[in-house]
């Protein structure tokens, strides 16, 4: 029974509670700028701090057993769904899909005896997944390739195996064309754009056949791109569908 409304005030409930478990070093360190160990490039803003706040409030407020992520950008969701998970100090399971194996990016030292299991398995998802690992799933975070074809993957392989009301959290989704217009890439109102061919293909593949529904995106909770997004994040956030 989640929808836009519930979801927003769960952030705002679990907030508070979400800055003060991140306010070490190390975890502002890891959330804030982590490092490309080939490129030694730092990567920050990929995971704005909204974006943070908000998975972990509604993991928060799900009370989630079974997650299952893709691509979990050097750990950065990873640690934010432990988090979640050990606060509501319930046995759960995290099952990880990654090409490869960042973990030296992940500081589980507040969480060591936490009661949550997680398991990472590297190499292609669409290689590694388990359909039973997916039916178990009460909770979904996909990000990884934006392509068409990966939209299209997962909306006819992932997503049909989910329980009916499960929630998927796509990453890097866009919330706006690059002319400024509200476009999450589903509306039927709105063209097409190169920025947003992973959300056409969840359109043609996954919402018109009636499998999930888009139940909102962290732009229209939150008003626009500038008022919170960093630049770099500017276009892209967080788009929910539900398993219908």
């Amino acid at each position: 029974n989640m929808n836009i409304k519930k979801l927003t005030e769960e952030y705002h409930k679990y907030k508070k509670e979400h800055d003060k478990l991140f306010s070490t070093t190390t975890s502002r360190a890891l959330l804030q700028s982590t490092v490309n160990n080939e490129t030694g490039i730092k990567a920050t803003g990929g995971f704005h701090q909204i974006e943070r706040t908000f998975l972990y409030s509604t993991i928060r407020s799900l009370k989630c057993k079974n997650i299952l992520e893709i691509s979990p950008d050097k750990g950065l969701t990873t640690h934010i769904i432990i988090g979640a998970l050990a606060k509501n100090n319930e046995k759960a399971k995290l099952l990880s899909y990654d090409v490869h194996n960042q973990s030296q990016y992940l500081d589980q030292s507040w969480s060591k005896d936490c009661l949550v299991e997680r398991t990472l398995i590297t190499g292609s998802a669409q290689n590694t997944v388990n359909i039973s690992d997916v039916k178990k799933c009460d909770f979904l975070f996909i990000d990884s390739d934006h392509s068409y074809a990966f939209g299209k993957w997962y909306s006819q392989n992932i997503i049909p195996h989910l329980a009916q009301g499960t929630l998927i959290f796509v990453h890097d989704w866009p919330g706006y064309d690059h002319d400024g217009c509200p476009n999450n890439g589903i509306d039927p109102n709105r063209p097409h754009t190169p920025s947003n061919s992973e959300p056409l293909a969840v359109k043609e593949h996954c919402v018109t056949s009636g499998i999930a529904t888009p139940i909102g995106n962290l732009f229209e909770i939150f008003d626009s791109p500038s008022n919170c997004f960093l630049d770099s994040t500017k276009y892209a956030c967080i788009q929910i569908l539900m398993r219908l």
